[in-house]
Parts: C-alpha cells; structure tokens; sequence
C-alpha cells in the first residue's frame, strides 16, 4: 500500500493574522508536518488560538528570535529533541519515526542579519544525533536567507552566510533540492531569491514543489513529498449510529416496555436479568426512535464556502504563472488575486460570525440552546485520533496493538502488589450498623428523573434520555433488580464493563504513558452507585462516621469552605506561634491506586458488613 510523508514549510510573516490561510492549507492539503518561520508571537497569545483539528502544535517564541512554529498531523509519530536544540539559536529539532525511516529534522530560521554560527551548532548536533541513531536520515530545512550564485540557482552574488551554509552541506553530505524562487518581493523592481532551503542526506526519496504564499506572506510555500510502501492495511471505515430522538415516538415506546412481562425477565439470576432487560430496551429503542448509520467528517473550516474555493483556486493559478515567469505584470496579476483571495475570505468570515452572533443574542446563557450553540461552534476542534505508539524501539501503528498496550498501561497503574501483606488491625468506629438498604420506586424514578442527558452511554448502548424519558415505566422493574442484587450482594458483571477512552493529558503524543484511561460504565449502573451512595452517606452522617475537616465528595461542602478553615487556623497559629508550618500532598494515581484489601478491611469498622459490603 502507499502512503506518502510531506513536510511543507514557509516563512509566514505574522501566524495570527494568517491563522485561517494556514487552516484552509491544513484542510485541503494535509500535510503531515508543517512547519513556519517568523511566527512573531507572543507568549501572551494562547495556543488554543492557533490550534487546528488533526494536528499538535511545537512552538518556540523565545526572545529575541522571531519565532517558530510546527503542526503534527496525528498520524505521524514524533519527538521534540531539545537535547539537539541551542537556546542562542531559532531552530527545533525533531525526531520522526516513519514505515520506510526514522528522520532527525532541524527547522530552522536565520534572521538576514544574523552571523553563521548556527551552521557549526547545527553540525555539532548532527554527530551528537547520529551516534545516538546511526540510520536516520539528515534533513535541515527553513528560511536561510543566505546567497550563494554557484549553489542556488537564483542567487546573484555569494555572502559569508552563504558560504558557510554551502561548506557545512558538503561536511554532512546534505543535497539541497529547491530550485525555484521562493522569495517574491513586495517592491517593484526586487529580485527574486531562493531563501528557503531543503537539505537532505536522502535527496532520491522526495518531489519538491511549491504553492502560493499564505495571505500577505512573501514567501512561497515549499513542499517535500517522499511516497513509500507499507504493508499497513487501509483504516475500515468505522460506522457510528445515530438516533433521531426529537423524532421518536416516545408514547408508544413507553406503551411498549410497559407490556413487557417483567415479571419472566427479572429473575433470581441476576446476570442473566441483566441481559434481557439490556435487550428489551435495545429492542424497543431500534423500533420507536429513528436512526441511520453515519461517518462523521468534521468540518474545521465551517465559513469556508465555494467562493473561497473559487477565490484561492484563482490565486493559486496566478502564482503558478508568475512562478513560471516572474515578470512585473505576472507578479501584479498575482498581487491582485491575491488581494481578492483575502477580501473573499473576510467577507466569508464576518457573514458565519453575524450568523452565530444572532443566534447568540436569541439564547440565554446556560440554557440547552446555549450549550448547544457551543458545541456547534466547537465542533472538529477535537482531536480524537491516536498517533502511533513508541514502545521501547517499537513503533506501534496497528489499531489492536495499540489498544493492547493502553490495556496493559493502565493494568499496570490500577494494580497493586499487596501480596504477603495485611490490613494492619483496626479498631471498631461504631457499635451502630448500616441498614439493610431498600431501593424503592420512587427513588429510582426521581434519580431517572435527573439523568444529565448529554453525558455519554456505556457499552450498552442505552443513553440517559431514554432512561429518563421512561423513568416511570422502568422504575419498578429496576428497584426489583436493584434490590435483588443488595439482597444477594451480587454486582452485575456488565455493569463492571466499561468502554475505555484513552485521553491525551499533555507532551509527547506518541508516548503512552501520557495518557489516562475514561471508563464510561452502563447508565443503569451508575443509578444503581448513585442510590446505593446515598444511603451510605445518610448513615455516615447521621452517626458522625466523618470527619469534620474532610470536605471532599460531600454534601454542601467546597474547597472555599477548606480554604476559610485552612486560613483561619494558619493566622491563629501566626498570632499565637509567630509561625505557620504547611505540609500539601498530592497523591500521583491516588483513584487508580486506591488499595481494595485495605478499603474493605476498613468498612466493617464502620458497620458496613453483610451483603451491602459484599
């Protein structure tokens, strides 16, 4: 199968005042790295503000340089290198890890002002990187701004720089391939340059082109194309069901699951009256609620319409022909497409902002209408792809080996060695002794009642606004089996399923540990915690089983009550003692870590024994 890798680059001038260029270029061409120079950013400016979909954002803003900026697709698997990288230099380093090669990657910007010296850095960095990985492919590559007349083909005279970036070319054994113009000047009467190199130790792998600079940019933007074989089969296309709730007969839903026999369904076999209701209700849902099979392609660009289309597609025609004959009229054609290109997108731009200002003004904050206004805002900003995995010198790109290795992770992290050791003795709390717990109803359907219908269905399949909408007619089944399963002290074993969502926290996509595991669990079982909860919290509180200085996870409490607490006890002891000692812990995986053996040794301290502990 073929894949290909590219790397596209330019020199952008101001990334934030091209932000939408540059996601209409990410959208339409998707390269897999891109990369630019002369962000002039600040560290003011966020990267949610310039992050698209699909892509992870490396960023060097470090005054007094000029800025760089890089975008990793998700599927490519890389590292930062800073061990390469010299703070008194704009340059980042990265390590990339494809089917066909690994390669050490060096972008770089050298102001037109600046010395040489980062050609010496940057080959000292190139033997400190080849030792560590003797088969990686050299690619150095960004705006050089240097002038050499024998080497570059459009350069009119040879300066120092120029010189120095030729000599360290040959010691490395490194090809430049870009032969074309990649400087268009704004002043008539300018010369055209070659500014923008592509050096590589491998030159037979790539297809060098080229594409109109990006908004007011005065830089072409270059790409470098390597196509190569894999053995990876093609990605199945992954079909997701949707239900059209607004369009469901819920009354004849309700009707329906209402004459069932629930008294043949709920049995004394608890699993087994776990699997026909699970299927009652998947059954009664494909019949009374619509729904289709759907591949979801998030638009990042929802302002972007056919006269943009039209608009870049006009410019980019322009560039071509002035690219092939740089004279003054070509170069005025493009300038003027250009400019139209701009006012096209604006004007794309402020009609999609007027929309969403008027709906805006029509909703109330916090409201359904608002949050889903938000959501639609937001939607493709996500990023929901797992690159691939490195393990060890292992690079990981099969679905189920990743999913493996996330298995075993988080295995890992939610296990405890407790063999050979024991609960040290602990002594009774309470002579009192928690109450059978009875679920009637009622309790259930309220709890129904006030399900959060946006939060997300278990493995089950069975979301929160069905539950919701039928609380009254599945309330009596449930407490039946709710009950049933505290009589017997017996969970569920679906309800111990969960459908486990890797979630990126921050640094290396590709590293693993990086990741934490969201269970989401069966609905129906978490009403069961949630009613289940609420009786151990009444006897807690009833019998004065907490402490008072523990505010977390209850009832009418918050960190601000902690922090009065917290601050009148230190400015009792600084009036009292002239002194405040503070100890603060956090506790790394303290949930995934929690020790099972010691927790349920605990309990029957409390009085929490029988089946309720069971």
């Amino acid at each position: 199968m073929k894949e290909r890798f590219t790397f596209a680059f330019t020199n952008i001038r101001g990334l934030l005042s091209k932000k939408y260029h540059l996601n209409i270029f990410l959208r339409q061409q998707t390269p897999t790295l891109f990369a630019c120079s002369e962000t002039k950013l600040s560290n003011k400016i966020l990267d949610s503000e310039l992050s698209f979909p699909n892509y992870t954002m490396i960023r060097d803003d470090k005054p007094p340089h000029h800025g760089l900026c890089l975008y990793l697709h998700s599927s490519l698997t890389a590292q930062r290198c800073p061990q390469y990288e010299n703070p008194q230099h704009q340059y980042i380093c990265l390590r990339l890890i494809l089917h066909s090669n690994s390669k050490i990657i060096f972008f770089i910007y050298r102001s037109p002002s600046a010395n040489s010296d980062i050609f010496s850095v940057i080959s000292d960095q190139i033997d400190s990187a080849l030792l560590a990985y003797p088969n990686s492919e050299i690619v150095v590559a960004g705006d050089f701004n240097i002038h050499h007349e024998q080497w570059l083909t459009h350069s009119s005279s040879t300066d120092t720089a120029g010189q120095a970036a030729f000599n360290f070319s040959i010691s490395h054994n490194l090809t430049q391939l870009v032969n074309f113009p990649t400087h268009i000047p704004d002043h008539h009467g300018d010369r055209s340059n070659t500014l923008d190199l592509f050096l590589t130790s491998h030159p037979d792998l790539y297809d060098i082109s080229s594409s109109s600079p990006l908004g007011s940019s005065d830089h072409a933007v270059i790409t470098c194309t390597q196509t190569f074989m894999t053995t990876k089969q093609p990605k199945q296309r992954i079909q997701q069901t949707i239900w059209h709730y607004k369009s469901a007969d819920w009354d004849e839903l309700k009707r329906h699951l209402s004459a069932l026999p629930w008294k043949d369904i709920i049995s004394a076999d608890i699993d087994s009256s776990v699997a026909k209701l699970t299927n009652a209700i998947q059954t009664a849902m494909a019949t009374f609620i619509p729904n289709k099979q759907f591949i979801h392609k998030p638009n990042s660009a929802p302002w972007f319409n056919q006269a943009c289309q039209t608009a870049i597609s006009v410019r980019n025609h322009h560039y071509h022909i002035y690219k092939g004959e740089p004279n003054e009229n070509n170069r005025q054609t493009f300038l003027n497409a250009r400019k139209s290109c701009k006012q096209t997108i604006r004007l794309a731009k402020t009609q999609h902002a007027t929309h969403y200002q008027d709906k805006i003004a029509q909703s109330k904050v916090g409201d359904k209408s608002f949050w889903r206004l938000t959501k639609e805002i937001q939607k493709g900003n996500s990023r929901s792809v797992i690159p691939s995995l490195i393990q060890g010198d292992q690079v990981l790109s099969d679905a189920k080996d990743k999913a493996n290795l996330f298995c075993s992770i988080f295995a890992n992290i939610s296990t405890l060695d407790d063999q050979g050791i024991e609960p040290p003795a602990f002594s009774e709390r309470t002579t009192k002794k928690l109450p059978q717990i009875r679920i009637f109803p009622k309790c259930v359907r309220r709890t129904l009642q006030s399900l959060d219908t946006s939060k997300a269905s278990g493995p089950d399949g069975i979301p929160a606004i069905v539950l919701k909408q039928c609380a009254r007619v599945l309330a009596t089944p449930l407490a039946k089996l709710f009950n049933l399963s505290l009589k017997q002290g017996y969970f569920p074993e679906k309800w111990k399923e969960a459908r486990v969502q890797p979630a990126f926290k921050k640094g290396d996509h590709s590293c693993v540990t990086n990741y934490r595991p969201i269970s989401l669990l069966p609905i129906v079982a978490k009403v069961l915690e949630s009613l289940v909860n609420r009786h151990l919290m009444q006897y807690l509180e009833r019998n004065q089983l907490l402490s008072d200085t523990q505010y977390g996870f209850r009832s009418k409490r918050s960190t601000a009550d902690l922090l009065s607490l917290a601050t009148e006890v230190w400015l009792r002891s600084l009036d009292e003692y002239g002194e405040s000692r503070v100890v603060s812990l956090d506790i790394s995986k303290a949930f995934d870590r929690v020790w099972h053996k010691g927790l349920l040794h605990k309990l029957p301290a409390y009085g929490i024994s029988g089946a309720a502990l069971q």
